[in-house]
């Protein structure tokens, strides 16, 4: 008694109870659910998550985020292998750490900034795999390709507020970027972080949560 979203439990009393929540489950085979989990594991030097209808491999070029039933992604390039704890990969980059964690919508990738930096441009290399679109840039600052999109990027401050980034542009030989200026932010914004996040159709990036009934 599986859907994606819910399962049923027998109880000893002989009543059943129910736990209802976002991509619970995905299908590992036709009329097969088996249960989401969005942890790293190794697959030789890589890791990977596939227990999902998106699958992530991290390896030694990088974050390649992808649908499972078209293969159609992107894979983040990165300076060096990033290490692997759980569901995180972390970087170092631009000075700063970069952590790429697997979430039902892709991965979000996230930095630390604990002191003011002041004008930057933020650059990120990108292969596409598969047979994704190329990216494009939406009117509200957006990137797309025609299975996922990467909104436009901004600095969640420690006061709880949000400051937007750049709009993102693209660059010659498979590069993006956004610029973003701390100068002005309050004392108490910092530290901030960054937040540049990958998403894909099948959900939204706020569907990590489930609730029981």
């Amino acid at each position: 008694m599986r859907t994606r979203d819910a399962k049923h439990f027998r109880n000893p009393d002989g009543t059943f109870t129910a736990v209802f929540g976002h991509y619970l489950h995905y299908q590992s085979a036709p009329g097969r659910w088996d249960d989401v989990d969005l942890s790293l594991r190794p697959e030789g030097p890589d890791f990977v998550m596939d227990k999902h209808d998106l699958s992530v491999r991290v390896g030694a070029t990088g974050v390649e985020a992808s649908e499972q039933a078209t293969g159609n992604g992107i894979r983040w390039l990165t300076p060096t292998r990033p290490s692997v704890a759980g569901r995180r990969a972390r970087v170092n980059d631009q000075g700063l750490q970069w952590e790429y964690a697997t979430r039902i919508s892709g991965i979000k990738l996230a930095a630390e900034v604990g002191r003011r930096r002041g004008p930057r441009t933020y650059e990120f290399r990108y292969q596409l795999v598969g047979g994704a679109r190329e990216l494009a840039v939406e009117a509200g600052g957006g990137l797309r390709s025609d299975r996922f999109s990467v909104p436009p990027a901004f600095a969640l401050g420690s006061d709880g507020r949000t400051y937007p980034a750049s709009a993102w542009r693209l660059l010659p030989g498979n590069r993006v970027a956004f610029d973003f200026d701390d100068t002005d932010l309050p004392g108490d914004a910092l530290p901030y972080q960054l937040d540049p996040t990958t998403q894909f159709n099948i959900a939204t990036a706020t569907d990590d949560g489930s609730a029981q009934g």
